[in-house]
């Protein structure tokens, strides 16, 4: 596999982490059929640009639709994990916001305990490791925050490795939850909020002040302002980058004009996630060679970013000094051809 033309399968050797990934879009599609088919609702579109928020949501709600038990829920998180290593995939960060299901499964413990189970099916049977973010969504309540707080240090070190926060960051400060997050961070749980996709760089700004994260899931929009770089860069913050996600919700006009490069340069870790994998039509090896392909990114920088994402993730065991040696050969393969 000559560096300079890498596909999605070359990558496959490369030890990975997938830390951004969002259960219901998560869904297999052979999954979403049978379970639309069964209860008559619409399947969700595959690949389509999404050029508002609203409508990304709306088709993102037609996934979490399809999830109607608690059982199908712990099959979507089973068939995540199952699937992980056929992609190099040796740890796994799954968010879910359980009050989104707005008590249609159940009472939120309900939740966490079928998707935690479902990760333990998944690795008695050879699939990959990893935990659940449990997240907040932002136009949800204080009250909700600490609520996902005590849900998620209640599950810490059983399946529950970091909270989260997504949703449209216009109007929904990061202020409001800093308490709650707060707690998650001192008893030891990962911080890892979205900002930076549908908010600018203050919205990033202020994340990192008011939530002190250990990672930011996309933070692209951070290259609007220096200063706000060059506080990732000091920080050693790890942004969780969606390349596909941007370009279908029109965050960046085209792959090339996506900022990833400029983020390397400027020293901030980068991983790289499907984020939706279902509605984006891709998966992480998709989202490597197209990170190779867009801006020519050799081998060595390649293997950087797989080596940002194990170092960076929320495991209880030094991920990268365990995968250090495969990441050294696949780089000597890579450049070798």
């Amino acid at each position: 596999m000559p560096d300079q033309s890498l596909r999605a399968t070359d990558f496959l050797t490369l030890p990975k982490a997938e830390l951004h990934l969002h259960t219901e879009a998560a869904i297999r599609p052979g999954t979403a059929a049978e379970l639309a088919d069964r209860s008559g609702l619409p399947l969700p579109p595959i690949g389509q640009q999404h050029p508002t928020w609203p409508t990304f949501s709306a088709a993102y709600e037609q996934c979490r639709a399809l999830i109607g038990s608690l059982d199908d829920l712990r099959r979507v998180v089973r068939e995540v994990f199952e699937h992980a290593p056929a992609q190099g995939i040796v740890w796994t960060e799954l968010h879910v916001v359980p009050h989104l299901y707005g008590g249609r499964l159940g009472p939120v413990e309900g939740l966490v305990e079928a998707a935690v189970d479902g990760i333990d099916l998944a690795r008695r049977d050879g699939g990959g490791a990893g935990g659940l973010v449990l997240g907040v969504g932002r136009n949800a309540s204080s009250a909700a925050a600490d609520e996902v707080a005590d849900l998620a240090l209640s599950w810490a070190g059983r399946g529950v490795v970091a909270m989260g926060l997504t949703g449209k960051e216009d109007d929904f400060p990061s202020s409001r939850f800093a308490a709650s997050y707060r707690r998650a961070r001192d008893s030891g749980l990962g911080v890892v909020p979205h900002s930076g996709e549908s908010g600018n760089a203050s919205c990033v700004a202020e994340t990192l002040r008011e939530l002190q994260p250990h990672r930011i899931s996309h933070g692209v929009r951070a290259v609007e302002d220096d200063a706000v770089l060059a506080e990732l860069a000091r920080q050693q913050i790890c942004l969780d980058v969606a390349l596909t996600g941007n370009l279908q919700l029109c965050v960046v006009p085209s792959a090339r004009d996506h900022p990833l490069p400029e983020l390397i340069r400027r020293g901030i870790p980068v991983s790289l996630g499907s984020d939706a994998p279902y509605l984006y039509g891709v998966d992480l090896l998709d989202e490597y060679a197209l990170a190779h392909r867009a801006f020519g990114l050799p081998a060595s920088a390649m293997a950087s970013i797989a080596a940002d994402s194990l170092r960076h993730a929320r495991s209880n065991v030094d991920l990268l000094h365990r995968h250090s040696a495969a990441i050294e050969r696949w780089i000597n393969a890579a450049c070798l051809g």
